[in-house]
C-alpha cells in the first residue's frame, strides 16, 4: 500500500478542521439562539404593567412581574432590596410576565439577568458589594478567555481551508487543464468570501456581539486601515474590484502594465505574472483596475495565435495558402475544433502570408509557433516557394 502524499495528507487536514470549524460555528448559533429562546412574550402583548417584590424577615425575595422591562425589574428589585446595581449597557426591551422565588436579593438579580439573556457579576469595589448586569463584550476577559481560541481556530480553518483549495485545483489540473482552469477562476472570489465570513465569524465569537455589531466593527476597521496606508487600501480595494469583475483570471495570458504573461495569482493586494522567460513579476491590483488589459484567452484554455511569413510576388498563392493550412492543422499543439485560416496581402517588396489557428494551451503557444514555422519552411524549401529578395 503506497503512503499518503503530502497534498492528500493537507486535504485530510482541511475536511477535519472544517468540520471543527462548522461546529463551533454551529455552537455559537445555538447560543444565540438559546438566547432568544429565553425572550418572553413580545411587547405587543403586554396589557397592563404590574410589578410586585416582597422580601421575608429571612431574605428570601418573591417577584411579580407583568408587562415590566428587564431594567425597570432589575431597579425595583435593587430597590426593594437596598441592593447597588451597575448597568453597564443598554438592556433590551424584554416585555417580562414571571412569578419567583429567590433565596436572596442577587439569586433575584441573577433570575431577572438569565430571562433578560444578559450577563450578570456580583464584585466588591471600595468596600462596597456592587451587582453588574449588561452585554459589554468585555465579560470576555472575565468569562471567557477561550472564545480567543475559537475565533482563532476559525481563522486557521479558513487559511487551511484555501490552502485545500488550491491544492485541489493543483491536482484537478493535472487530471484536466479545462475543468482544472475554470475552477481556479473562481479563487479570488472563494477567497473574498471565505476571509470576510471568517473575519466576522471570529469577530462574533471574541467579542460575543451580533453579526451587525460584528459587521460594523470590521468596517470600522477597514476604514482606520484606510486611512493609515491608502495605497494598501487601493489595492485591496482593487482586488475585491478584480474578483468582481473579473477583467483576468488566473491562467489567462494577458498584457498589462507593460508587461506579458501567465497570470499564476491573483491576491487581495497584487496580481502575479510569469514571463514567457519565466520571471515572476508582481503588479499592484490598482495598476490594473486603473489601466488596460489584453486577454489572449480571456478564461478559455485555448488561445489564437497568429503566425507572419513572407514569401516573393511571383510565389503561387493556392500553393503557399495550402502548405501554410497543413503546416497549421498538422502540428501536435493545434486545437483541431477550431478553426485554422491563412491571410494574403500584398505588400511593396513581398505577399505577406498570415496563419491564425488555436493552440489547444495558451501555455504551448511559443512551441506551437516554432512548430508552425518549421513545418512550414521544410514545405516551402520542398516546394520550392521563393522568398522576397532584400536589395543590397
Amino acid at each position: 500500500m503506497s503512503r499518503p502524499t503530502t497534498r492528500s495528507r493537507w486535504v485530510a487536514r482541511a475536511r477535519l478542521l472544517t468540520v471543527l470549524a462548522a461546529s463551533v460555528l454551529a455552537l455559537a448559533c445555538a447560543q444565540e439562539s438559546s438566547q432568544r429562546a429565553r425572550t418572553p412574550l413580545s411587547e405587543g402583548a403586554v396589557v397592563s404593567t404590574e410589578t410586585k417584590v416582597s422580601v421575608a424577615p429571612d431574605g428570601q425575595v418573591s417577584v411579580h412581574l407583568q408587562g415590566a422591562t428587564l431594567r425597570e425589574g432589575l431597579e425595583r428589585v435593587a430597590t426593594r432590596t437596598g441592593l447597588a446595581i451597575k448597568i453597564e449597557a443598554d438592556l433590551p426591551e424584554v416585555r417580562l410576565y414571571v412569578s419567583f422565588e429567590a433565596a436572596d436579593a442577587p439569586s433575584a438579580l441573577r433570575a431577572l439577568a438569565t430571562i433578560g439573556g444578559v450577563t450578570y457579576e456580583q464584585y466588591s469595589q471600595a468596600g462596597l458589594t456592587l451587582h453588574r448586569v449588561g452585554t459589554s463584550p468585555r465579560d470576555l476577559f472575565e468569562h471567557g478567555p477561550y472564545h480567543f481560541l475559537l475565533g482563532a481556530l476559525i481563522l486557521f480553518s479558513a487559511y487551511v481551508l484555501l490552502r485545500g483549495f488550491s491544492a485541489f485545483v493543483g491536482r484537478l489540473e493535472s487530471v484536466s487543464r479545462e475543468r482544472g482552469k475554470k475552477l481556479r477562476q473562481l479563487g479570488p472570489l472563494v477567497r473574498v468570501v471565505v476571509w470576510v465570513i471568517a473575519i466576522v465569524s471570529a469577530i462574533m465569537v471574541m467579542l460575543r456581539v451580533s453579526p451587525t455589531a460584528a459587521f460594523a466593527f470590521t468596517g470600522g476597521g477597514l476604514l482606520l486601515l484606510g486611512i493609515a496606508a491608502r495605497e494598501l487600501t487601493a489595492n485591496l480595494l482593487a482586488g475585491f474590484t478584480i474578483a468582481i469583475d473579473r477583467p483576468l483570471y488566473v491562467g489567462d495570458f494577458v498584457e498589462v502594465a507593460g508587461q506579458r504573461g501567465e497570470v499564476k495569482g491573483i491576491g487581495l493586494r497584487s496580481t502575479q505574472l510569469v514571463t514567457p522567460d519565466d520571471t515572476m513579476i508582481t503588479i499592484p491590483n490598482k495598476v490594473i483596475s486603473e489601466g488596460v488589459v489584453a486577454s489572449a484567452n480571456y478564461g478559455e484554455v485555448d488561445a489564437l495565435v497568429e503566425i507572419t511569413f513572407y514569401v516573393a510576388h511571383e510565389a503561387d498563392v493556392s500553393v503557399v495558402r495550402n502548405l501554410v493550412w497543413e503546416g497549421l492543422v498538422t502540428s501536435a499543439y493545434c486545437a483541431w475544433r477550431k478553426p485554422a485560416r491563412v491571410f494574403v496581402s500584398e505588400e511593396p517588396r513581398a505577399t505577406k502570408v498570415v496563419a491564425a489557428a488555436y493552440v489547444y494551451d495558451v501555455r504551448h503557444q511559443r512551441r506551437y509557433v516554432t512548430d508552425v514555422t518549421h513545418r512550414v519552411k521544410a514545405a516551402f524549401a520542398e516546394a520550392g516557394v521563393p522568398y522576397p529578395k532584400i536589395d543590397g
